[in-house]
């Protein structure tokens, strides 16, 4: 299929949530087209990444974002690519205890340059499952 095309991108999906700058450029030095920037799934209201003295997730979201866009700026062969959320942590909506903010971070995440992944579902503002429960088929 790459034959046909003047361009074929190649992708990892594995974890490297922990992956630093130097990783990451390593990474598409080593031929992988883009690299997932996790770090925005980890904002949290009153968390460890989010704290409760920065006033909002709005306040967290920048700083993250701030510092990613620069280490993009600074290294343009390594392509964007973002997430808030995906099958392995808490619903956006729910991290940020808020589904108007949730909608609000997943239109800001539009805008941004690069790609983008959605966890089905985000997208409405999906909250999670209180523990223990299901949803039964109809």
């Amino acid at each position: 299929m790459c034959q046909r095309f003047s361009c074929c991108c190649s992708a990892l999906f594995a974890s490297r949530e922990e992956a630093k700058e130097k990783d990451k450029k390593q990474l598409v030095k080593s031929g992988l087209d883009s690299v997932i920037n996790y770090e925005l799934s980890k904002v949290e209201k009153n968390s460890e990444i989010c704290h409760r003295t920065e006033g909002t997730v709005a306040t967290c979201v920048h700083e993250i974002l701030s510092d990613i866009l620069l280490f993009h700026a600074n290294n343009p062969a390594v392509w964007p690519q973002w997430e808030f959320g995906n099958q392995y942590i808490s619903r956006v909506a729910s991290r940020v205890e808020s589904r108007a903010h949730a909608e609000l971070l997943l239109m800001l995440q539009l805008i941004l340059p690069g790609t983008n992944n959605f966890y089905y579902g985000d997208e409405l503002g999906m909250k999670n499952l209180p523990n223990g429960s299901s949803v039964g088929s109809k």
